[in-house]
């Protein structure tokens, strides 16, 4: 697994050269061990090496599957996760935060405010572990769209299976 982020740039090249516009609801099915609901008109990206498995995209909404080799729990990550966000950009809020289960794995899903270069951004940020992974589940999208967009949001979460 690739240890360096992809730049903004090399990403966005990925996403434009590999990317599939679901034409209907399907839960797709990673070579990383999970499976996920991705939404009709998204358009989704696999990553098969490196720090991130899927992304996809529909107007200001953005679903962001990362994962790294990581042996620290949750509750030591979590924590550091978001000093670590703020540090970056002082202007993340997270408002609340929920210990969920994926099966029988546990999960801990924060709800995140941030003011991004577009504009303010709200969402989820869900994490996880299988095996020595670590993995992230972003849902982000403009603010003024996050009461519209939270009930399929979470319908991606609860479709989430390990």
């Amino acid at each position: 697994m690739q240890n360096r982020l992809p730049t903004q740039n090399e990403l966005e090249e990925t996403i434009l050269a590999n990317n599939t516009v679901a034409d209907s609801d399907f839960q797709y099915s990673s070579p990383h061990g999970y499976s996920i609901l991705v939404p009709r008109e998204y358009a989704y990206t696999e990553f098969t090496s490196g720090p991130f498995s899927l992304t996809a995209i529909k107007g200001t909404s953005g679903l962001v599957v990362a994962r790294q080799i990581c042996p620290d729990a949750l509750g030591k990550i979590v924590p550091e996760t978001c000093r670590y966000l703020k540090q970056k950009n002082p202007t993340y809020a997270f408002t609340d935060q929920r210990s969920l289960r994926i099966g029988r794995t546990p999960a801990i899903r924060l709800t995140i405010a941030v003011t991004k270069e577009n504009g303010p951004v709200e969402g989820f940020i869900l994490f996880f572990r299988k095996g020595s992974n670590l993995f992230q589940v972003m849902l982000t999208c403009a603010a003024t769209d996050f009461a519209n967009n939270k009930p399929q949001f979470e319908s991606i979460i609860e479709s989430l299976t390990l």
